[in-house]
C-alpha cells in the first residue's frame, strides 16, 4: 500500500480533485423546478422553464463563479393576513384574501425578489385604504405582473359592528 502511494501519490490527488470540481460544477434541475445560473449575481442562462428548450437533468456551471437557484414550476399559494379597514360609509371590514399563482419568468422574480418566498413581500405596500380595492382587483381571474401569471385569487370581506 505505501509503495502505491508513493508511486502514484500526483495520479491519486489529480483524481480526487477532479472528482471535487466534478461535484463543485454539476447541478440537478428536478422536473418540478426550473432554474435560474447566476454569475457574480447577473443571471447568465435559465433552466427547464415553462415554454422554454432546456429540460430538467443534470447540468454543469463554473464552480464558485457561477451559483444556481431553484424555482418552483408548480402552482404556488399566497395567504395574506386578516385585514381591518374602513370602507366608504366608515364600517368596519375584515379583509381575508388569497392567491395562486406561477412564476413564469424566473429571471425577473429573481431580480425583484430573490426567493419563492420574497414573492408574497416583493409587491410594495399599498395604504390600508386602498386594501379592499387592491384584493377586488384580484378577482379579475388570469393576470400577469413581475413575471407572475395569477391564476386564481380570492377575497372573504366581513362586516364587523364598530366598537
Amino acid at each position: 500500500m505505501q509503495n502505491l502511494w508513493e508511486n502514484y501519490r500526483a495520479a491519486i490527488i489529480l483524481g480526487g480533485l477532479i472528482l471535487i470540481g466534478l461535484m463543485l460544477s454539476i447541478y440537478i434541475v428536478p422536473e418540478e423546478e426550473q432554474a435560474v445560473v447566476l454569475r457574480t449575481g447577473e443571471p447568465v442562462r435559465v433552466v427547464n422553464t415553462v415554454n422554454g428548450t432546456t429540460g430538467a437533468g443534470l447540468y454543469v456551471r463554473l464552480p464558485l463563479i457561477e451559483s444556481v437557484r431553484l424555482i418552483d414550476k408548480r402552482l404556488l399559494d399566497l395567504e395574506m393576513t386578516d385585514e381591518e379597514v374602513l370602507s366608504q360609509d366608515q364600517q368596519r371590514l375584515l379583509v381575508n384574501a388569497y392567491a395562486r399563482f406561477r412564476i413564469v419568468d424566473p429571471v425577473r422574480m429573481v431580480e425583484r425578489a430573490g426567493t419563492t418566498d420574497g414573492v408574497g413581500v416583493a409587491p410594495s405596500p399599498r395604504p390600508q385604504n386602498n386594501m379592499c380595492s387592491m384584493c377586488l382587483d384580484l378577482d379579475d381571474g388570469v393576470r400577469r405582473a413581475e413575471g407572475v401569471v395569477v391564476v386564481r385569487s380570492s377575497t372573504t370581506t366581513t362586516r364587523r359592528r364598530c366598537s
